[in-house]
């Protein structure tokens, strides 16, 4: 396997923060892979993703009422105040559209003494959310899409929780205390009460979670389903985009796959356990910052290389592929789009079996396992 660092060196993976241009997509050959699939964008922009499933919820509003009520600003500014001016109780969050990092992100019930006009998003603030040990957390899980055409949906079964660092106990007085309302990593790593602790630590693994719901006799299995019903519906939005730009970006890889996407997305729970989306990440921090993030990203990395089978360098096999289909083909002129046909079918069933029985840790969530 080689990293793509210089144009004139032969590559297999291009692994990027930045999406690759159009001109460089083009270009790629058909056993090169890049991580990042074009039109995925329209979900992980807060804005983007805010348009989309706000206009989802209003045609299914029990489907996708996993999302807090969401206005993008300034274009939907009259919306919000409107509905601030009937929900005087509510707390609404404002966050930048393209920020990081927990940067720009204030807490307010006054919605109207803020600068509305700049390019942000104004949410419902989940004000009940589901404590542990009295403190707010977020859950980071790490999806796959492992391809766009078919669509193919992975979900690792370990990830991380992210706790704040003051115990949960808002008032109006209060909504400016980052270390209590937000649960970002990059905000809390500098609190004075930051706590390293595999069990009772500010960052901690999913897997704990989950085992700290199961032995207080929550149904953590409810959680997890409708996790994963929320992840594949909001992929499911970008899906049209994404197989729009594959195909122009990727012209001649019609029987390999030239693009994939590893997500970060971010749940935070409600006192019911009830599971509400805050962001999707296409490029989530690797950074291996504690013992738990060199646990879980190191093997989340090798999972991914070896299902995608990023390590291999196919562009051999694939000549020779190519070469006996094109000699197959001049043998039998009639039947070539039915042999082409053919090929393309078992090559994919090729790669499904190969996901499935090198999956490690991750589980297959779309298309469903039981799905004929």
């Amino acid at each position: 396997m080689s990293i793509a660092d210089d144009e004139a060196d032969p590559w297999t993976v291009f692994w990027t923060d930045r999406f690759p241009t159009y001109e460089r997509c083009r270009l790629m050959k058909r056993h090169q892979k890049v991580n990042h699939i074009p039109g995925i964008l329209s979900i992980c922009r807060k804005d983007e993703l805010a348009r989309n499933l706000t206009k989802l919820s209003k045609l299914f509003p029990k489907q996708y009422d996993f999302f807090p009520k969401t206005w993008v600003l300034p274009g939907e500014l009259n919306g919000l105040l409107k509905f601030a001016k009937s929900a005087k109780n509510k707390i609404f969050i404002l966050k930048p559209s393209r920020g990081s990092l927990g940067r720009g992100i204030y807490l307010t019930r006054s919605i109207e003494h803020f600068d509305l006009l700049k390019m942000m998003i104004g949410q419902v603030y989940i004000q009940r959310p589901f404590l542990i040990d009295g403190f707010k957390f977020d859950l980071r899980l790490y999806v796959l899409v492992a391809s766009c055409s078919p669509l193919r949906v992975f979900v690792y079964n370990e990830g991380l929780a992210r706790f704040a660092t003051r115990e949960y106990q808002p008032t109006g007085n209060n909504l400016h205390v980052k270390y209590m309302h937000l649960t970002n990593y990059s905000v809390n790593k500098n609190s004075s009460t930051f706590v390293n602790d595999e069990h009772a630590g500010s960052k901690r693994k999913l897997s704990t979670i989950r085992e700290w719901l199961t032995s207080r006799d929550y149904n953590a299995e409810k959680v997890w389903s409708s996790i994963d019903d929320a992840i594949v519906k909001t992929i499911l939005t970008a899906l049209p985009h994404m197989r729009r730009h594959y195909s122009a970006c990727f012209p001649t890889h019609v029987d390999t796959v030239a693009a994939f996407e590893l997500l970060g997305f971010d749940f935070i729970l409600d006192h019911k356990l009830k599971p509400y989306l805050l962001e999707v990440n296409h490029t989530p921090s690797f950074t291996r910052c504690t013992p738990i993030d060199r646990e879980v990203k190191d093997r989340l990395m090798h999972d991914v290389f070896e299902i995608l089978k990023l390590a291999e360098d196919d562009s051999q096999r694939i000549k020779n592929d190519e070469n006996d289909f094109l000699q197959n083909r001049l043998s039998h002129k009639s039947k070539a789009h039915k042999l082409e046909r053919e090929r393309l079918a078992e090559i994919v069933k090729e790669r499904e079996t190969w996901e499935m029985e090198h999956s490690g840790d991750f589980r297959l969530v779309y298309p469903a396992s039981n799905a004929g």
